[in-house]
């Protein structure tokens, strides 16, 4: 590879690198981390702002901007927290000068990162102090530490960087590794810390709750007080099992003044008469789908629901893969594509808002509103079959929704045709684009051998990466959800799935029904 390959081969790995969702997000952590070395927290708004500009919808000059308006605004009310702000800003500035390539050591540019990481702070941000103090450092138990005579901070400032440049970084290994290890032990102590303080409830222990929701409910460290069950016998394994007060009777919960959120997953047939009482308890509520089982139902809780406290739980609108999806297609307009949904038999439930929901309500999540063109329904052996044409507008599709295949090998694939190319997502485990073949004058260039076609995984499971990211709870959207409920109830954060949300999905669902 020449010297000009390689250059222009770095240049693109960088620029990759800087774009990456998961550096931003360790530029964020780095940039918090080193406040909380003096005990200082972010607002809850610069946690807002850094999830936006961490998706790319905002820029971190945004940020600054949005946080100097939030701040006169807080002035004006005489409501500045200035450690919060010390905190807002100076976090914004250190992200900001990550992404900058212009360090170099020396006197002056020491002080022109102070002065850039403080200017909202300090008055004398830049400059050298012309007294000479200590500090007590809450780091240190707020002992008190003596920082030098302030006459000579500029030569001993030259002095310790001339020796610093003399320096042989090669022999350093292990002071690396040390600072390394120090990261890792800081960022697992973050991990090991919840953000959430409000107690919680959960109703309902079956298959689905115990290996997809209890799991990210304790590695978000979301505490629960109660668990609610049918049978009283299940009781004390509740309370072996997850530390806490197991009960069967639901009004315990609704009337505990601690109990801020309640998580429902009971069989589907039960939701309706839950999710009423605890609408009118004024709990939060994380139902997990079908929240009802009809229409009619639906816009009762809906009425119910006038402080929109409800998140049902489509997990689908909270996955990574179909939120990438979506964001991809509103800069592409898809042409047609085809969802395919196969699962096992069902004779212990209704297929329509148990199961095809979840489909169904992924076609409206990603391409609107749809009218129904036409349907045609297979019933073999005790299983159905739905095969049915939709129009969104521009957008035409076909599903097929199914309970005739396999519950050990179910299979959930989705082809979407754009202008650009083919979008191709799978078990919601991986994204794939195969862009169209370029043309010449009406002629695609593959026909005259000039073009072979390419896949581009957007996002995928590495089944090498034992990481949350390369966990099936994590890309199937369980893990977002549940983070999405904590998050509304403590820090007003968005619900992506109320109860308003599911009209659709269900007006379609009963139009199905009633076609067939």
């Amino acid at each position: 590879m020449s010297e000009k390959e390689l250059d222009s081969s770095v240049n693109e790995y960088e620029e990759k690198y800087k774009s990456s969702n998961y550096v931003k997000q360790l530029q964020w952590d780095m940039a918090i981390g080193l406040q909380e070395v003096d005990n200082l927290k972010p607002s809850k708004y610069l946690e807002k702002l850094l999830k936006e500009e961490i998706k790319g919808n905002l820029t971190i000059e945004e940020v600054e901007k949005e946080l100097k308006e939030y701040y006169i605004e807080k002035e004006k009310k005489n409501e500045i927290n200035h450690d919060e702000l010390e905190c807002d800003f100076v976090s914004a500035r250190i992200v900001e000068l990550l992404n900058k390539n212009n360090f170099n050591l020396s006197v002056d540019y020491l002080k022109y990162v102070h002065k850039f990481l403080f200017q909202d702070v300090y008055e004398f941000a830049g400059e050298f102090r012309k007294i000479d103090f200590s500090k007590h450092e809450k780091i240190l138990n707020n002992d008190s530490v003596a920082y030098g005579d302030c006459t000579t901070l500029n030569q001993s400032l030259e002095y310790d960087i001339s020796k610093e440049k003399d320096k042989n970084y090669k022999e350093m290994k292990g002071f690396i590794d040390s600072g390394i290890q120090r990261w890792r032990s800081l960022r697992n102590r973050k991990m090991l810390q919840s953000p959430y303080s409000t107690m919680y409830a959960f109703v309902g222990v079956g298959s689905h709750a115990l290996q997809n929701l209890y799991p990210v409910l304790q590695y978000l460290g979301i505490p629960l007080k109660y668990i609610c069950c049918k049978t009283p016998d299940k009781q004390a394994l509740i309370e072996r099992r997850f530390g806490v007060t197991a009960t069967t009777s639901l009004d315990i919960i609704l009337n505990d003044p601690e109990v801020k959120g309640v998580f429902v997953c009971t069989s589907p047939q039960s939701h309706y008469d839950i999710c009423v009482r605890v609408i009118e308890s004024g709990k939060y509520l994380f139902v997990e789908k079908p929240p009802c089982q009809t229409l009619d139902q639906l816009e009762l809780l809906t009425a119910a629901d006038k402080r929109q406290i409800v998140m049902t739980g489509m997990q689908k609108r909270y996955s990574p893969l179909v939120r990438e999806l979506k964001k991809r297609l509103s800069k592409n307009e898809p042409i047609s594509y085809t969802l395919s949904y196969h699962t096992g038999a069902y004779p212990e439930g209704n297929p329509y808002t148990d199961l095809f929901i979840h489909p169904v309500d992924l076609a409206l999540c990603l391409f609107g509103n749809a009218e129904l063109r036409s349907v045609q329904r297979i019933d073999r052996h005790g299983t159905t079959t739905v095969q049915a044409l939709l129009s969104h507008g521009v957008a035409k599709g076909i599903i097929e929704l199914s309970t005739a295949y396999s519950w050990t090998d179910p299979k959930e694939t989705l082809h979407v045709n754009t202008p650009a190319g083919k979008y191709h997502l799978e078990q919601m485990e991986r994204l794939c684009h195969y862009p169209h073949p370029k043309r010449i004058a009406g002629m695609p260039l593959e026909k005259l051998g000039l073009f072979t076609n390419t896949e581009q995984t957007f996002v995928g499971r590495n089944n090498f990466n034992p990481l949350l990211a390369n966990n099936q709870l994590y890309t199937q959207g369980f893990l977002s959800e549940i983070k999405a409920f904590a998050d509304m109830v403590e820090h007003s954060g968005e619900n992506l799935s109320p109860l308003t949300s599911m009209l659709t999905t269900y007006q379609l669902l009963s139009l199905l029904k009633q076609r067939l």
